[in-house]
């Protein structure tokens, strides 16, 4: 379901001729268009996520999705190989949950999880020979150490913050654009790892998002408020 109300959208866009279906169908497919490739490349309403990170030699691991909320309060789970040995065993391959305040904290400025003792381990993980403190042996697993993170990320639209104020305007802006009479139409889409084409049928029409993605058209304008919120991986 749009995220955006058919009346939200005519009061942020007065100018918007459409109504009723017509104008539901308006808002669903510019928000299909501001969550895919050339927007967030995500859904914005909350949902749960479950990811697997490696976990880098800072301690430090970004969250690969914000923003994260912190009501359910996230779960992080710990494995890896490189951890010291515990009952005379090198590692455990099970996912061990972690306890706030004690292992991590949670750094919601930053959208970092910030590990404390394991901080300190991986620090001084080799002696100063240059040989591992903790000695693997022949038959033991190798695996790098991972946190798996469970936790709930996106905006709840029924609230009125700024941030959802302008997400909502934004969206109602490129409905606007897209069902003014300027607007012609798809005529031809290419698309590869190097480009996103995007042919209309009149030749003057400046509303297109084709080229790439800072091409300064109005659309692509719009869009680059939804590209913050991009996944960590895709976020250049």
């Amino acid at each position: 379901m749009p995220w955006l109300s058919n009346t939200e959208c005519l009061q942020y866009a007065p100018g918007i001729s459409l109504s009723g279906e017509a104008l539901t169908t308006a808002i669903t497919l510019a928000q299909i268009l501001v969550e895919g490739v050339n927007g967030a490349n995500r859904q914005l309403e909350v949902d749960s996520y479950t990811r697997i990170l490696v976990i880098p030699n800072s301690g430090r691991v970004l969250f690969p999705l914000r923003p994260v909320l912190t009501s359910p309060a996230p779960q992080i789970y710990l494995r890896g190989s490189d951890l010291p040995p515990r009952f005379g065993l090198y590692s455990t391959q099970e996912w061990q949950l972690l306890e706030i305040n004690k292992d991590y904290i949670i750094d919601f400025a930053t959208n970092e999880i910030v590990l404390l003792t394991l901080a300190y381990a991986l620090r001084h993980e080799f002696s100063v020979t240059g040989f591992r403190r903790y000695h693997r042996t022949p038959t033991s697993a190798i695996s790098r150490r991972q946190l798996k993170v469970v936790f709930s990320s996106g905006f709840n639209f029924t609230a009125t913050t700024n941030e959802i104020v302008e997400l909502k305007r934004a969206l109602a802006a490129i409905v606007a654009l897209r069902t003014s009479a300027q607007s012609q139409g798809v005529k031809k889409l290419e698309v590869s790892d190097e480009k996103y084409v995007v042919e209309y049928a009149g030749k003057n029409d400046y509303l297109g998002i084709s080229g790439n993605k800072f091409n300064g058209s109005p659309i692509n304008e719009l869009l680059s408020i939804f590209r913050k919120y991009r996944p960590s991986e895709f976020s250049v």
